[in-house]
């Protein structure tokens, strides 16, 4: 008996860059997550750019959708993305624990590396080693919602074990695809990802190298690194350990198995959190947002 394909979701996006001021601007796309609501999308998703109104106006994702979710009943609520390396792992480990349990148990957390390199200075970083300033603070997010001990001994109240199987990792590299497979999270991609001034026609591709197959929860995240020319070093991978982590799936050529994956772009409209007819996996693109100059 063959399977019946599973049901297509589609998410809102916001970059929140409608031309109006501050205070104007959360109100406008808070209404429009509530709209969404009522038309029956399935989640909506906010991004983080620090200082550059033009890239992105929204400094703190946590706090607007807090304010989100005392508007809504049912709609997820995500963040696309947190800029991980610029934040304190610990303190968004606890902000994403007492959003979850406002919002009735319906986040999703994206998380990124973030590309622009005055954005870090301002922070005191440097740009060049977010990747692996990612995959630090990413790790101790992931400890820290286990119930692992923190340095100097103490674990987080509230208890965040229900959010390890909703990350999201975004990037446009084969390895950083990688690195979200072996973890277990999802991937999201973006058709719309701000150009550099440089490259303003630069367009990522979406073709899907490999499919990682596995058994979750219904929302549970995807598994499909996507290929790209990206000449990204490859950053290191800090995944659970294999006691605390599902098996690991297995990995199959696209061509092989006629994957949807490789097919989506064309399939979706706006942004969508889908299933992949070929592989069972879970992935979410970004295609609707307007254009602007790379910032951070």
């Amino acid at each position: 008996m063959s399977k019946s394909p599973r049901p297509l979701r589609l998410g809102f996006f916001s970059r929140l860059l409608d031309d109006a001021p501050a205070a104007e601007r959360y109100r406008l796309v808070a209404a429009q997550i509530v709209h969404a609501e009522a038309l029956g999308f399935d989640s909506a998703w906010v991004a983080q750019h620090h200082f550059h109104e033009h890239g992105g106006r929204l400094p703190s994702p946590f706090v607007f959708l807090a304010y989100v979710a005392s508007r809504i009943r049912r709609i997820r609520l995500g963040t696309g993305i947190v800029t991980l390396p610029l934040e304190n792992a610990v303190r968004v480990a606890e902000d994403a624990i007492v959003l979850d349990l406002l919002s009735g148990g319906r986040l999703e957390v994206g998380v990124g590396t973030g590309g622009t390199p005055e954005s870090f200075a301002a922070f005191g970083l440097d740009g060049n080693d977010r990747s692996a300033i990612f995959a630090r603070q990413l790790a101790v997010v992931r400890s820290a919602w286990a119930g692992r001990q923190l340095a100097g001994g103490d674990t987080l109240y509230p208890s965040g074990s229900q959010l390890p199987g909703r990350i999201w990792q975004a990037t446009f590299s084969v390895s950083g695809g990688t690195c979200a497979g072996e973890a277990g999270d999802g991937l999201m991609l973006s058709r719309t990802q701000p150009r550099p001034e440089h490259a303003p026609h630069a367009s990522p591709s979406l073709r899907t190298s490999a499919c990682w197959h596995a058994t979750r929860t219904p929302w549970a995240p995807a598994r499909a690194p996507t290929r790209t020319s990206s000449t990204t070093p490859k950053p290191a991978c800090h995944v659970p350990s294999a006691s605390s982590r599902p098996p690991r799936p297995r990995a199959t050529t696209a061509a092989s198995t006629a994957c949807w994956c490789t097919r989506a772009s064309p399939r979706i409209s706006r942004s969508a959190r889908t299933m992949c007819n070929g592989c069972s996996n879970r992935l979410m693109l970004s295609l609707g947002e307007p254009q602007a100059p790379a910032r951070g």
